[in-house]
């Protein structure tokens, strides 16, 4: 997404230059605005290699099945670049890679969540008192409260990540 905000704003950095210059009648800084502006225009149509292959929710399942998709094993290393992915004509599989990349994101997600919720765990303590003479025990005072009042969010959280 960062990628993307970056390209557009500099696009209409690059376009209103171009205008500017054009109205001013500078030629040399014209062109240059445009070819800056052309290279953004291929740059732009390429977002979507990116957007998919550059997904932090991409786990090893994931690249495994992209390589799948491709029919090669992809180098994940800072080596790999836009223009070796080009190169080896992976822009002919966009919406596969996409949908690929999708399905990581939404498990990307439940795991955050997941992480979340066991986090709001950690600070829980559960007190226990003797239930009459019977050698159990059960929660006691705020912690029943508090205990079920977690529970319930979580429930309702984990059928949402589910639904």
């Amino acid at each position: 997404e960062a990628v993307e905000s970056e390209t557009m704003t500099m696009w209409r950095s690059a376009y209103k230059l171009q205008a500017t210059f054009e109205q001013d009648g500078r030629e040399a800084p014209m062109k240059a605005a445009s070819f800056v502006k052309k290279g953004l225009d291929e740059v732009k149509k390429h977002l979507p290699l990116l957007q998919a292959l550059c997904n932090p929710g991409l786990r090893g399942r994931h690249w495994a099945e992209i390589s799948s998709v491709v029919g090669f094993t992809i180098a994940r290393d800072k080596t790999t670049t836009l223009q070796k992915m080009l190169d080896m004509d992976m822009g002919n599989y966009v919406k596969d890679l996409a949908d690929v990349s999708d399905r990581a994101s939404q498990e990307y997600q439940i795991e955050r969540s997941l992480e979340s919720q066991q986090a709001e765990w950690q600070p829980v303590t559960c007190d226990f008192k003797p239930w009459k003479e019977t050698g159990t025990f059960i929660l006691s005072g705020a912690t029943v409260d508090e205990v079920q009042g977690l529970i319930d969010d979580h429930i309702i959280k984990t059928q949402t990540m589910k639904g």
